[in-house]
């Protein structure tokens, strides 16, 4: 079953990516992924916490400081990055206003270790897409690029945005869905 997902082992810490489904759309965003001022260690001072992770692809730092009830205190920083072979990042503007015309578009990052052909795609509710909304480009490894599409804001209280990217093998592939 774990051959499903990726493991990782950074600084005596396992991160386990469980995300399997088909629609991989990160969409979950906070600036803390997790917080718990009362967990309680075993008597050996030691404690096994599990953490769904939110789906920023980051550094993330963990932070543990503990106490004792004799006073005798201890911390430990770590660092972990969660990545993907290859990876979009959005950019994208905070707030839209009916009849805005908006140039939405996003960085596409590869670092698979190959050249890779890929699929570049918008989809979009409350906002028209004035471009092909699909593109195809190709980037080395370790290369990145732009791209860009030119839209229109229809009359609805928000925009739902999805930008998609997926390798013609269909074997890589990221998303991101936001709204404004």
């Amino acid at each position: 079953e774990i051959e499903k997902y990726k493991t990782y082992f950074a600084g005596n810490i396992y991160v386990h990516n469980q995300k399997g489904a088909d629609d991989t759309s990160r969409t979950n965003f906070p600036d803390t992924a997790y917080w718990n001022p009362h967990l309680k260690t075993d008597k050996d001072g030691k404690a096994e916490i599990e953490i769904k992770l939110p789906d920023s692809l980051t550094t993330w730092r963990i932070a543990a400081i503990a106490n004792s009830q004799e006073a005798a205190f201890g911390s430990q920083v770590s660092e972990f990055v969660v990545s993907r072979d290859i990876l979009i990042r959005p950019f994208l503007p905070r707030f839209l206003s009916v009849g805005d015309e908006a140039r939405i578009g996003a960085i596409v990052v590869n670092t698979s270790g190959e050249e890779q052909t890929i699929r570049a795609k918008i989809e979009g509710e409350g906002i028209q897409i004035q471009d092909n909304k699909s593109q195809q480009l190709v980037l080395a490894d370790g290369a990145q690029t732009k791209i860009v599409w030119s839209t229109v804001t229809g009359n609805a209280k928000s925009a739902k945005i999805k930008l998609s990217i997926e390798g013609i093998d269909k074997s890589l592939k990221d998303a991101v869905e936001m709204t404004l």
